[in-house]
């Protein structure tokens, strides 16, 4: 037994089931990955057999680190702007609270003031 308590995140079904289903995509894309592809691929020859799980292992920690910053977003989001984000987001898409958060994260970003944009590119450059 996993210890679940380690992060919030963990100990939320909804989190979890979310991220095995990205894995097991993860895992069918790199099942799927024709043999003339890895052929024709110097990198992906040179790892002979282990190819498919070369690209496993960087698709599951792509899914990781999207799932994790979803969490971190909804965690954010819950104590930064609480009960003025309490509003039915499935009528734009979301499905759950970590793509609610990640919607109002993006949105958040976009509509930065000139002044903000102005202040984010002296301190931190172009991006």
């Amino acid at each position: 037994m996993k210890d679940l308590s380690a992060t919030d995140n963990l100990a939320d079904p909804v989190w979890r089931s979310k991220l095995s289903e990205m894995w097991t995509d993860c895992i069918d894309m790199a099942e799927s990955i024709p043999q003339a592809l890895i052929d024709n691929n110097p990198m992906m020859r040179m790892m002979g057999p282990l190819a498919r799980f070369m690209k496993f292992m960087v698709c599951k920690k792509m899914c990781t680190k999207h799932m994790c910053g979803a969490a971190q977003a909804s965690r954010m989001m819950e104590k930064f702007h609480g009960a003025e984000m309490n509003f039915d987001a499935s009528e734009f898409g979301a499905q759950d609270k970590y793509e609610k958060a990640m919607m109002v994260a993006m949105v958040m970003t976009d509509s930065k003031s000139p002044e903000m944009e102005f202040i984010n590119h002296v301190f931190h450059g172009e991006m």
